[in-house]
């Protein structure tokens, strides 16, 4: 099997799990009734591939109006579905004429804003095509293909980097004075995928809730990062807790503690910071 190439430098092992996912969508896989934790994260991951999928009017009998991707702009981009009281249960059939394949011009300006109506009158109904049906929009004959599906996978990793590098508070923290894995478990706590039991629990992982150091409390991120008694003791003991306890007063997530902590620290002292709880983590996981 040959691989595709790695994008955007995401990296060979992003890439190789993006390039997965679009195989998955290839053969319509399920979840299964016992999934493991790794397949459950392909499975739920491969929700981005729909957005490649858009119906072709047939009969419009299996179009829903409010919820389905059906509709074109002016520009030939998808649209967002009209979002109006008193459609939400019709289907596209209900929009045109009953006997024959027309837009039913005056229901649709009786239900519609102006401009989206004409959009809905814009769509071309063809006789040829009797039953509505899914198309890849990414290919010419509609058909999908791994190689765009991992196109669509790759372009919607680069776009959500873009935007988290485009914040102005993920700025500090990639400039603390650390190693890039600490700064890369900060980024990851950020983001709320930290596997600490109560996160696996929430993805359906049958486990315990505590906390595997102290047994005191559930653990989240919250407590492993501070509330833990050996987290506690070990910023204290590492002589650093003045640098990252004002922020915890402050702060009300964890998110905001530590970009608090990267922007209004000293680099070199928000590094230390970052060893530290880079150290704790690799202790609760050992």
């Amino acid at each position: 099997m040959t691989y595709p190439k790695a994008y955007g430098g995401l990296g060979f092992r992003n890439d190789i799990h993006l390039f997965n996912m679009a195989m998955v969508a290839k053969q319509a896989s399920h979840l299964g009734n016992n999934p493991s934790y790794a397949w459950r994260s392909i499975w739920k991951s491969r929700q981005v591939l729909p957005n490649g999928f858009r119906w072709r009017i047939g009969d419009g009998t299996k179009i829903n109006v409010m919820n389905e991707a059906w509709l074109k702009k002016e520009d030939g981009k998808w649209m967002q579905s009209p979002q109006e009281q008193g459609v939400s249960n019709l289907c596209v059939k209900q929009l045109m004429l009953p006997n024959g394949k027309v837009w039913d011009s005056n229901k649709i300006h009786t239900l519609f804003p102006l401009n989206v109506a004409n959009f809905i009158l814009a769509v071309p109904l063809f006789e040829d095509i009797e039953e509505d049906h899914f198309v890849w929009d990414g290919d010419l004959h509609g058909n999908y293909k791994v190689k765009s599906g991992y196109n669509l996978l790759i372009q919607s990793t680069i776009d959500s980097v873009k935007a988290s590098q485009g914040n102005e508070d993920w700025k500090w923290l990639w400039k603390i004075q650390a190693p890039p894995k600490t700064k890369h478990l900060l980024w990851r706590i950020c983001k709320g995928c930290l596997p600490t039991r109560m996160r696996l629990k929430e993805r359906n992982v049958q486990c315990p809730a505590s906390c595997p150091i102290c047994d005191s409390d559930e653990e989240r991120e919250w407590h492993f990062l501070v509330d833990c008694e050996t987290s506690r003791h070990a910023w204290q003991a590492a002589g650093i807790e003045h640098i990252i306890f004002p922020h915890v007063q402050q702060a009300t997530t964890v998110k905001e503690c530590i970009l608090q902590l990267c922007r209004n620290s000293d680099h070199r002292e928000a590094g230390k910071a970052a060893m530290l709880v880079w150290v704790l983590w690799n202790n609760r996981n050992n």
